[in-house]
């Protein structure tokens, strides 16, 4: 992988951090980016690598999906490019950072609980009816 542009560094962290997600399938991180349109999924994957997939839609009058996902360490060069740009995901990507780069299994089972608690955020607050 060559450099990349600052600009395109923080477009992807940008977009992973709205359509992208890390989680853990058992013990294993992976890196995922869900959008029904292939440009952006295809750009992190020619730049990092991955595979880019189409899902169908399942209803009709509804789009497409394009699901881009890596794993593992081959996850590595794109959360340590994406990290100093990314805003909303920061931690759930340096603590994904960390279990890649540790073999401690007691910190890493605490990272998949951290992460996992990280991605339970209500983003949206009940209205005050009482006014």
């Amino acid at each position: 992988m060559g450099k990349i542009d600052k600009e395109v560094l923080s477009y992807i962290a940008g977009y992973f951090d709205g359509e992208g997600c890390v989680y853990f399938d058992r013990t294993r991180l992976r890196c995922q980016v869900n959008s029904c349109y292939p440009s952006s999924v295809k750009l992190i994957s020619n730049l990092f690598g991955g595979s880019v997939i189409y899902n169908s839609p399942r209803r009709a009058h509804t789009r497409g999906l394009y699901s881009w996902s890596l794993g593992g360490t081959k996850t590595l060069p794109l959360l340590k490019a994406i990290v100093p740009y990314s805003l909303e995901k920061k931690r759930q990507i340096e603590l994904s950072i960390e279990f890649l780069e540790t073999d401690n299994k007691t910190r890493r089972a605490e990272i998949i609980t951290q992460v996992k608690a990280l991605k339970k955020v209500i983003y949206y607050e009940k209205k005050n009816t009482s006014n």
